[in-house]
């Protein structure tokens, strides 16, 4: 993960924890409202979560991406050479079938 991620990360669980310290403050008899302060707590932890997995998987994706255009570079270098070197050589045979027909 780089560190702008992370920053990201902590900027928005650092506003998750401040809404959950302040709604705490207020509902400490409230049953109902506890309950509403559980679920967004669940939230944080799902978020957390989920950030961190989006940012997994977009490193992957941003590296499966690197190599695949690597390997697609050297399959077209190899493509082209290989075009190439049957151009030279049907041009050889064929100078070789002139020359043998010639003589």
């Amino acid at each position: 993960m780089k560190i702008e991620d992370d920053l990201i990360i902590q900027a928005d669980l650092k506003v998750l924890y401040w809404v959950l310290d302040r709604v705490a403050e207020k509902v400490k008899e409230d049953k109902e409202f506890i309950q509403v302060l559980l679920k967004l707590e669940q939230f944080v932890e799902i978020h957390k979560t989920r950030t961190n997995d989006m940012v997994t998987y977009r490193d992957t994706i941003k590296k499966a991406r690197n190599e695949y255009r690597g390997l697609k570079l050297k399959y077209d270098g190899a493509k082209e050479h290989l075009a190439e070197t049957r151009e030279i050589l049907n041009k050889i045979m064929n100078e070789k079938i002139d020359s043998d027909v010639n003589n």
